[in-house]
């Protein structure tokens, strides 16, 4: 699918990690609900069938800011240098954190935020994963150019980029936000975090 979105538009077309990030979801949320005895899959399901219907572009969300990479989300000197948790009620959770290398971000209508990494036993307040409208409260947006925006420049290179648009990119600020229990597809299992980060 992602083939023929690109040689149809011949350009990022934004849909792509989103794609891959409803995959990995999909996987994750069923193998936890197998173990855990959860109700992600199904509410994943219901929120995809939801997406596809409306016919809305997804951006998934993976990138933290991590600070020092030599420490765990919970060593960090700032424990919102990886999204996470900040409350659990018994309608949903509130989260704060970041989120890098949005390219995205701002042409789509969700945001669907996954693990980047691994957890371990500890850290289940940064095993969460979810999706909001791209409008929701408390959400903020940092834009700026993409790193590599400077390669269309470049004289010889096979790569040049798009001749008349530059790139662009965004740090997604989560300022406790609220997420609704039917909006979440992960919430502290440490164990599944790995799955979906890897099947991204």
């Amino acid at each position: 699918m992602q083939r023929h979105c690109g040689n149809i538009t011949g350009c990022c077309f934004q849909r792509c990690v989103g794609m891959d990030a409803a995959n990995a979801v999909f996987s994750a949320a069923f193998e936890c609900d197998q173990k855990h005895r959860t109700d992600y899959h199904r509410r994943f399901l219901d929120y995809w069938r939801w997406v596809q219907t409306e016919d809305l572009v997804v951006d998934g969300a993976m990138t933290d800011p991590k600070g020092d990479r030599g420490k765990r989300p919970k060593d960090q000197a700032d424990p919102d240098l990886f999204l996470r948790v900040v409350d659990r009620r018994p309608d949903g959770i509130v989260v704060r954190g970041a989120k890098f290398h949005q390219t995205g971000m701002l042409n789509s209508h969700e945001v669907m935020v996954m693990p980047t990494m691994s957890m371990r036993p500890g850290e289940e307040a940064w095993a969460v994963c979810f999706a909001l409208p791209s409008n929701t409260r408390g959400i903020h947006y940092i834009y700026g150019r993409q790193t590599s925006d400077t390669r269309k420049l470049e004289k010889g290179g096979p790569d040049v980029g798009n001749p008349l648009y530059g790139g662009q990119e965004v740090i997604t600020v989560f300022d406790d936000v609220f997420v609704p229990n039917e909006r979440i597809f992960m919430n502290g299992e440490v164990d599944f975090c790995g799955t979906s980060a890897s099947l991204h």
